[in-house]
């Protein structure tokens, strides 16, 4: 038991690792510079990709990506939504309407999927089943941000 949990622990961190990473890769690849607007002073966006190293190497911007994140816990400022906002403090103000959502959404789903699976169970194998199961797969294929859409 003890081999999982910490089988699963890395398992974590590793793909903590390669969303970090390549959240960093597709960003920095990209063909276009994120200061390019008409309304930043030309010193403004000298001094931003100096504080953010963009012109530096890519893996020196990369060091210096994961040490903010990992060793200070610094995810920067926000540039679009509301600049010179820390991104954490914009996560954590985000935080209570996500979980509300979330708390709202398992009070709809659980009551619902005991009832379905009661209803597949009870009438195995009939078209009933039948239903339930595809709706299901597609309930469960199409992401969620598509339902929330619809709502």
């Amino acid at each position: 038991m003890a081999r999982y949990v910490v089988d699963r622990i890395i398992a974590m961190f590793l793909t903590l690792f390669i969303i970090m990473s390549l959240s960093f890769f597709v960003i920095r690849l990209m063909p276009q510079n994120i200061f390019e607007n008409p309304e930043l002073p030309a010193e403004v966006i000298k001094m931003l990709e100096d504080k953010m190293h963009l012109n530096d190497p890519l893996y020196v911007q990369y060091y210096y990506y994961l040490k903010g994140i990992v060793a200070d816990g610094d995810f920067g400022v926000s540039v679009k939504i509301r600049p010179n906002m820390p991104v954490f403090e914009l996560i954590k103000s985000r935080v209570p309407i996500t979980m509300l959502v979330n708390v709202l959404s398992l009070f709809i789903s659980l009551p619902l999927g005991i009832i379905a699976g009661t209803l597949a169970a009870l009438y195995k194998n009939k078209a009933i089943d039948n239903i339930i199961s595809v709706l299901i797969v597609i309930c469960i294929s199409v992401p969620s941000f598509v339902f929330a859409s619809l709502l």
